[in-house]
């Protein structure tokens, strides 16, 4: 065995290696000594079949293909017989690595006829049933192996065929059936001396067979597998280290790595956290650096498992700080391929035997199969450079030969990543550009699909290690020709913004402008430069105030050459420049210069109330900016019902799908509208956006929520039912509507109809609404304890909520503790806080406890606060207005609040609100029972006399 005619001295160190168990090391000189055999030549061909074994016990699998090629390569000149086939395939049964459906029956009777003695063909079948899931594992064969098999040779190939077969059923999702085999079949080759001294002997002696080593190699595996199970075993620690220790020595780091992860598996058991810790630093400490390793995707699987369970073990375990950030760091994906200025060399070596020897057609491909793979794995690590500059030589040539180009494709793209990862940027597009090139070049939709995907990894990556200016030289270099799909520049941009970077985010922006202005040379249309220029014009001023007024400026200038002609189609751009220069001058501090400009273009655009703007950004921008540099609550007004009205009028016109920009705009404007006292305006636009076609379900339980909100405030109980019982029925567990709801029972005295809905409410929210919500109308219901639980809940999540403070406030006083209301109320700063209704609240518990005489200065305090004058429209100044009469009465100015409430009352009010005076009203009879009087008195104000 591993003789050889032509290079005897190189086949003895073969030899040598392979009987002393160095596999991995037998492996490189043997394929070192292929590499120089002559061509067709049987004495090679019988070497090659002899090394097949060796890498089968190595478990480098992906040897397997090629070497069986070499050996079969004169097979059609009659000089080699069935001989070398057959005991290729013998070979290939003892390793659980090469898939089983790639051998038939006939190899399996080639191998019990010729070439395994006595029963030692019965386990080689067996594990290809069981690996084929054909049958039950029969463990008493495991028991038996070798009995009546007279040549020592047979019985020790048998058990490391069953080794093999454990391991395929572990792999198999078999445990119980795979651990029992290996257990018997560990047991068995310990009663081998040669095996049995790796765990007697502290330094045992070399092997002087093949077979010897192939036995301790199934031995240690055996052992490696069963640590999960055997952590119990006395000498499950002494195995576990003696495998460590001599696969280390026979350089197999994956094998050491698995047995030191073994260890730290048994220590932590048994709770020695020491022990566990080291075992693992152990672990972590081995590398590989066998290209043929590196290429199969089972071993790269096998040392990811083996580094990210020993990182794990010591986190769980590490308690002084050096060990506890070696494992916090270490990267179990990559970490094990060492150093990086390591790697290059060692695997460029490692491959050149297989490079050398792997030249014809078939078992070239195997080389690139195997060269990808190992790409794709060095180059997330940063490494690889000579081969992956191979690979992209091979690709060139099979593309040449008639390939297909998305190998090339492929190839590049992983080179251009390297470049990146290793900071070289230039050399990393020019490879980028080649490969959209080559993927493009073919015409076909998935492979364009590739290379916008790999030009996507590219940038983000650039983007995520901080190369701001490489990155944007690769979005100018590929700028998608359908921006609308991917644009880069605008994932630079975005990428900018969040992370703060305005300088970026101002040079994408001039590069936008330059491209905006190379595509008008060639298509004459000059709207994509003004939107450029304007938002240059923007970034500038985000890096230095008022540097971007010549972009503004220029893009004015650009838009109103386009309506030059007087069609009005770009009438939008105009609007869309001019009020970006507007707001440029609000940035600036001349905010008088803004509004003149703002208002003048509005007169232009609306006139007698018409707005003949048919561009729904041009005019959704107008809008914001004009009612932003307004203070005047009328002018608000003004502006946003023509301009509502138009909104709508363009997204019923569009026929399809509205913008969800412009549907969320048009329910904020009609928040605005109700907010601004505008309520009819308000609800009419609402009764228009409900009515849109092609809403999402929750634009639509939105629309309607805000419908009825409106239509409450206009009193109309019955209309804000009927839409918020829509809302409920579109969406069963949308919050706001089932706030809307509830908030709707209350208003029409149905407390205990509004616990029913809030029920649902609590259930599905964490923010505290409706705890809030329910506890008041648990009060409202006289369940006092109930609700003071809600409404604890609701202080806690909601500690800034006017109304869940005071509410708790009130249940506290109406418990009979106001020492508890003052000190919810103090709690959250209410004796200083700039709203007047918790001063007034802070002063009513004050009262119940100390008297009138001590709170009058926090009544007094609400009144200034609540009657500061502010600018308003509508029926009331401020929700808290109302309460203003009661503010005076509990002062004792009862003449001045009668005067304030009829005053109110004239304006007319909601039954809602009309209910909550008349119960403000009796708490504050209750607290001051001095002002009980003037309290009726008020209460008789209200419409319907009595509060209800």
């Amino acid at each position: 065995m591993l003789s050889c005619s032509h290079h005897r001295e190189a086949a003895r160190g073969v030899r040598g290696a392979a009987r002393r168990g160095r596999f991995p090391e037998a492996l490189d000189l043997g394929l070192a000594l292929l590499t120089r055999h002559p061509n067709a030549d049987v004495c090679g061909c019988r070497f090659a079949a002899d090394l097949l074994p060796l890498a089968n016990a190595a478990e480098l699998p992906g040897l397997g293909e090629p070497l069986f090629d070499v050996v079969a390569a004169i097979e059609g000149a009659g000089t080699l017989t069935g001989k070398i086939r057959s005991l290729t395939r013998a070979s290939a049964l003892s390793s659980a690595r090469n898939p089983a459906e790639e051998l038939d029956e006939t190899d399996f009777d080639l191998v019990r006829t010729r070439w395994l003695p006595g029963r030692h063909h019965r386990i080689a079948v067996v594990e290809l049933r069981l690996r084929r899931g054909e049958h039950d594992t029969d463990v008493t064969v495991a028991r038996k192996l070798g009995k009546g098999v007279l040549r020592r040779t047979g019985r020790a190939r048998a058990l490391h065929a069953a080794v093999g077969c454990g391991l395929a059923l572990l792999e198999h999702g078999r445990p119980d059936d795979g651990h029992a085999l290996l257990r018997a079949a560990a047991r068995a080759l310990e009663r081998d001396r040669r095996v049995r001294a790796l765990v007697k002997q502290p330094d045992p002696p070399p092997t002087r067979s093949v077979v010897a080593a192939t036995s301790r190699w199934a031995w240690a595996r055996a052992v490696i597998a069963l640590s999960d199970v055997d952590s119990e075993e006395p000498l499950a620690v002494a195995r576990l280290s003696a495998a460590a220790d001599y696969f280390m020595s026979v350089g197999y780091p994956l094998g050491a790595a698995e047995a030191n992860v073994g260890l730290a598996v048994v220590h932590a058991a048994r709770g020695d956290k020491e022990a566990t810790v080291r075992a693992a630093k152990a672990a972590l400490s081995f590398v590989e650096r066998r290209f043929a390793a590196i290429g199969d995707d089972t071993l790269v699987a096998r040392w990811r498992a083996a580094a990210w369970r020993a990182r794990d073990l010591g986190r769980s375990a590490a308690t002084d700080q050096a060990d506890v950030r070696l494992f916090f760091d270490y990267d179990g994906g990559y970490d094990w391929l060492g150093a990086r200025a390591e790697i290059d060399g060692g695997l460029d070596a490692s491959a050149e035997p297989l490079r050398s020897l792997f030249r014809d057609p078939h078992t070239g491909t195997t080389y690139s199969d195997m060269l990808r793979r190992a790409m794709r794995l060095l180059v997330h690590a940063g490494t690889g450079g000579p081969l992956a500059r191979e690979l992209v030589a091979r690709e060139r040539g099979n593309l040449a030969a008639g390939g297909d180009g998305v190998w090339l494709g492929r190839a590049l793209a992983c080179l251009a990543e390297l470049h990146v990862r290793r900071g070289d940027v230039t050399p990393a597009i020019a490879a980028a550009r080649e490969a959209r090139e080559v993927m493009h070049a073919l015409e076909r939709p998935e492979a364009r699909a590739e290379a916008d995907h790999e030009l996507q990894v590219l940038l983000d990556l650039l983007l995520d290690q901080g190369h701001w200016a490489q990155a944007l030289r690769l979005a100018v270099a590929f700028r998608a020709v359908d921006p609308a799909r991917y644009d880069p520049l605008d994932v630079v941009r975005t990428r900018a913004a969040r992370r703060n970077r305005p300088d970026v985010a101002e040079e994408v922006a001039a590069c936008s402008v330059e491209l905006a202005r190379a595509r008008a040379r060639e298509d004459g249309d000059a709207e994509p430069v003004a939107q450029a220029l304007w938002s240059w014009g923007i970034a500038r001023d985000a890096v230095r105030a008022g540097s971007g007024a010549p972009a503004f400026a220029e893009a004015v200038e650009v838009a109103e050459a386009l309506v030059a002609d007087g069609s009005g189609r770009h009438l939008g751009t105009v609007v869309r420049a001019r009020t970006e220069l507007a707001l440029h001058q609000e940035r600036t501090a001349r905010p008088g210069g803004a509004r003149i400009g703002l208002n003048r273009l509005w007169v232009e655009v609306c006139v007698d109330g018409e707005i003949a703007l048919d561009h729904v950004g041009a005019l959704i921008g107008l809008v914001e900016a004009v009612i932003g540099v307004h203070t005047s609550a009328r002018t608000k007004v003004d502006v946003l019902v023509p301009a509502a009205g138009r909104l709508l009028a363009l997204l019923v016109d569009a026929g399809e799908r509205p913008s969800e920009w412009a549907v969320r705009k048009l329910i904020g404007w009609t928040e605005a509208l109700r907010e601004l006292g505008a309520a009819a305006e308000a609800a009419e636009l609402g009764v228009g956006v409900v009515g849109l076609r092609g809403l999402e379900v929750g634009e639509q339980v939105t629309a309607r929520v805000e419908l009825a909100t409106t239509l409450r405030e206009l009193d109309d109980l019955a209309g804000a039912r009927r839409w918020a019982d829509e809302a409920v029925e579109l969406d069963p567990a949308s919050l706001s509507a089932l706030w809307a709801s509830g908030l709707l029972h209350l208003d029409a005295g149905e407390p205990a109809a509004a616990c029913g809905v809030l029920d649902r409410a609590v259930e599905l929210e964490l923010r505290g609404w409706a705890f809030g919500l329910r506890g008041l109308a648990n009060l409202r219901l006289d369940r006092v304890d109930a609700a003071i639980e809600d409404l604890e809940v609701a202080v806690r999540l909601l500690p800034d909520s006017v109304m869940a403070v005071a509410t708790a406030a009130r249940a506290y006083r109406r418990a009979g503790a106001p020492e508890w209301a003052l000190a919810v109320l103090a709690g959250r700063g209410a004796a200083t806080s700039s709203d007047p209704w918790l001063r007034y609240q802070f002063g009513l518990a004050v009262a119940e406890i100390e008297g009138s005489a001590e709170a009058g200065q926090y009544f007094r305090d609400a009144w200034e606060l609540g009657s500061a004058p502010v600018e308003t429209v509508g029926a009331y100044w401020r929700r808290a207005d109302p309460s203003l009469g009661m503010f005076l009465l509990a002062l004792g100015a009862e003449d001045e609040a009668v005067a304030e409430f009829e005053r109110v009352a004239q304006a007319g009010m909601r039954r809602g609100l009309v209910r909550e005076l008349a119960e403000d009203l009796a708490e504050l009879a209750g607290a001051l029972p001095e002002r009980a009087e003037g309290a009726a008195r008020l209460v008789a104000l209200l419409p319907g006399g009595d509060g209800v």
